[in-house]
């Protein structure tokens, strides 16, 4: 079995277990953004093509004491020198990138830990080849990682390259929220499917689109068609292609969106069009005093604007708990909004991802009494 460790933003640490064990991982274990787990090359494949919440698959390859730049570089030189599998991954004809982190431990610059992990492997090359893996700053064939904890090095290797918030081939979405937290959103609330989709703070439209592709099925990482672990040995092309995508939620679901803006309006339009779901997306502009439940059932699932006064976010907890009894709510609340809600969550999650200080919260909203 291999030893994996998959990144996310803090706080969705169970989220990401929920999903690895259904996606066949063992011994699942959370830390501070990243979970550690166990599975095999196929475990590696179904995470970087399905999870929605996490950031990065990891693969350890490597792990020994580091308490300073010496023992860095041997514990790095020991282990590729005799070890005959790290010696055919790690060949000269590929090209490398070594990126480094470490954390409550003696050596303190992640740079200078990368720099010198690069020297020391790309000597041991020289050494038994004559030859030394290329640099490459963009897509390299191996993407490294060295994270020190507690004096403790690990060689990981990156089997997702870019982070897994790039959906498809394209680049990742920077700004907040990114596009796992966007689906945190409707994992959280373990939506089963029925009724409809409507978010009234839309924007660009980003945390819907996390919702159709639940309701849809569509696999996170089906887009793209370049992954490192492609060119391992131990990948398999036909067990890949074989691969099961995640099940539909419900799939042609009617989709609501709203925003402020009457501008973003309109972009909603050219956005549902672009999904290819025009035909089922009705988009308007919001207003609290008439936002309404368009069917018995359904999930609300939105980010409301960092900016969003308390007095607002006391209008939307109005608006959530007269107006739509029967649905669930799934709201990333920033500004302390959800203090304002008036309403006690099923879930509250603190999420932590940069700049982003939120919480998740999901709301089970009742007709009349609760325990009716």
């Amino acid at each position: 079995m291999l030893e994996l460790l998959v990144s996310c933003a803090r706080g969705v640490e169970g989220l990401v277990v929920g999903e690895l064990v259904a996606l066949g991982a063992e011994r699942c274990e959370e830390g501070r953004g990243v979970v550690r787990c166990a599975g095999t090359w196929e475990t590696v494949w179904r995470a970087n093509l399905s999870l929605r919440c996490g950031r990065r698959v990891l693969v350890g390859l490597a792990d020994w004491d580091a308490f300073d730049m010496e023992s860095l570089r041997e514990g790095l030189v020991r282990h590729v020198g005799r070890d005959a599998g790290l010696q055919d991954l790690l060949r000269p004809d590929r090209s490398i990138a070594i990126h480094a982190t470490t954390s409550s431990s003696r050596l303190k610059d992640g740079r200078a830990v990368a720099g010198a992990a690069r020297t020391a492997l790309r000597a041991v090359q020289q050494r038994r080849t004559s030859a030394q893996s290329p640099i490459a700053s963009h897509d390299p064939d191996l993407p490294l990682r060295v994270r020190v904890h507690r004096d403790r090095a690990t060689l990981l290797l990156d089997t997702s390259g870019r982070p897994l918030d790039a959906r498809g081939d394209g680049g990742e979405r920077r700004d907040s929220p990114r596009a796992t937290i966007c689906a945190a959103l409707t994992v959280a609330a373990g939506w089963d499917g029925e009724g409809e989709l409507l978010d009234p703070y839309a924007d660009d439209g980003r945390v819907m689109e996390e919702a159709v592709a639940v309701a849809e099925g569509w696999a996170p990482g089906g887009e793209r068609t370049r992954w490192p672990f492609q060119a391992l040995r131990s990948f398999d092309r036909r067990a890949f292609d074989r691969l099961e995508t995640p099940r539909p939620a419900m799939p042609g679901v009617m989709v609501h969106v709203g925003d402020p803006s009457q501008s973003r309006v309109r972009a909603l339009r050219t956005w549902a069009a672009e999904l290819g779901i025009e035909k089922r997306c009705r988009s308007r502009h919001t207003h609290l005093s008439q936002l309404t439940a368009p069917q018995a059932r359904g999930l609300l699932v939105s980010a409301p604007p960092s900016d969003l006064s308390g007095e607002r976010w006391a209008q939307l907890g109005e608006a959530l708990k007269h107006r739509f009894p029967g649905w669930t709510a799934a709201l990333l609340c920033q500004g302390g909004g959800e203090k304002h809600l008036g309403l006690r969550p099923r879930v509250a999650l603190r999420v932590r991802d940069g700049r982003l200080d939120a919480t998740i919260v999901v709301l089970d909203l009742w007709a009349g009494r609760r325990d009716r």
